[in-house]
């Protein structure tokens, strides 16, 4: 993706608000930003926090498991893949939290079944309409004046989802606009919510500043070079969006895939190099504007892969897995406890730490919502944050 191509995208965003940094004491946080990085397909977490140290890894991995000296060590026990070299400083420094055995008891292999679980935080018997940050604005409105509750630049709108969803999906700015103008001029609103909807943020972005978006298009901006890959695409407009003051709580990105079924180190490899590249430009960006401290990143996959290696040199659907949580307010370091590969269940790894503790703490310690009026209160969060 180019820069022209980025701005015909970011000219179909909001621009209706600007945010506050004063809050009364107990006020919901709603100048904080939450970035989601979905790694479509199942990231092998394995492969990304490695144990390194234990034997077992290397039996169960004989030719795609990484070598002890190549590896980048995170403490004793535990290394990241090499390609994750540019997030080291940023490591050094607790920004980066890394959360152990994600996941939840009697774990779906299918990648839309775990993707709708993970989307929503239901449970492996129960299947919801709306995704948790949907349901979570149900409960906590956001004020008036925010045009959406959310912005997903990937191809779906994952936990933004919902009958009652306000979130809008940019990545086909064209098709946006040509839809909405299309039902502009009908003399009465369309059936359709999806499509209504649509028009009434075109009308919002119709009413918007200009000056918001003419702060998007300067010198500097348009000769930057092209972008490294699409994730890097993707965390820039965000940056760049929050430079305008865009008021939007929540980004959804995707990165991938990770559906390593075969020949998987090149292809994960790369992934991760373009991630940590993407991720290392959105905090310069970021940290240059002074925003840094506002923004949580997190990614998050349907599931891990499996322990074992296949005949492909791949590997299949698994279980549990580990991610990671940056920003300039994260209190970095391990969470949660790696799963043990000696006591494994199915040939699969153990979950440790239930996903909606997560959820539980964006929601309760991040925009400090209150405690217990969360659809997730009854998951205790996670001390992921420094206290500000």
């Amino acid at each position: 993706m180019r820069r022209r191509d980025l701005l015909k995208l970011l000219a179909t965003a909001p621009y209706l608000l600007r945010s506050t940094n004063i809050f009364a004491e107990g006020a919901p946080r709603w100048d904080r930003i939450v970035v989601l990085i979905e790694l479509k397909g199942a990231n092998d977490s394995l492969n990304t926090v490695i144990p390194y140290q234990d034997p077992l890894y290397y039996q169960y991995r004989p030719t795609i498991a990484l070598a002890r000296d190549k590896v980048l060590p995170l403490g004793e026990q535990l290394a990241w893949h090499p390609a994750l070299r540019p997030l080291l400083p940023l490591w050094e420094k607790k920004q980066i939290a890394l959360i152990h055995g994600l996941g939840y008891a009697n774990p779906s292999l299918s990648h839309y079944r775990s993707s709708e679980i993970w989307n929503t935080g239901s449970d492996s018997a129960t299947v919801l309409r709306d995704g948790w940050i949907t349901r979570c604005f149900e409960r906590h409105p956001l004020p008036n004046k925010f045009t959406a509750s959310g912005i997903a630049l990937s191809d779906d709108m994952g936990p933004l989802d919902g009958i009652h969803s306000k979130s809008i999906v940019m990545t086909n700015p064209g098709q946006f606009l040509n839809r909405a103008e299309q039902k502009e001029a009908a003399t009465t609103p369309p059936e359709n919510p999806a499509l209504a909807h649509i028009i009434e943020v075109q009308k919002a972005i119709n009413a918007a500043p200009q000056s918001m978006f003419n702060q998007l298009i300067d010198e500097n901006y348009l000769s930057d070079p092209p972008f490294k890959s699409n994730i890097d695409a993707q965390l820039s407009a965000v940056a760049h969006l929050m430079a305008t003051d865009v008021a939007n709580p929540v980004y959804k990105l995707s990165h991938g895939s990770f559906d390593t079924h075969s020949n998987q180190p090149p292809q994960h490899e790369l992934l991760l190099q373009q991630l940590a590249e993407a991720l290392v430009n959105f905090q310069s960006n970021l940290q240059e504007r002074g925003l840094w401290n506002r923004v949580v990143v997190l990614t998050y996959s349907e599931f891990g892969r499996s322990v074992h290696e296949n005949a492909k040199h791949g590997t299949d659907h698994g279980t549990a897995a580990s991610h990671f949580l940056l920003g300039g307010q994260v209190a970095g370091g391990h969470y949660g406890q790696m799963p043990a590969l000696a006591e494994l269940q199915d040939e699969n790894l153990k979950f440790t730490t239930d996903f909606r503790r997560l959820y539980t703490t964006l929601i309760e310690k991040w925009w400090n919502l209150a405690a217990g009026s969360d659809p997730f209160s009854e998951f205790q969060s996670l001390p992921l944050f420094n206290q500000s």
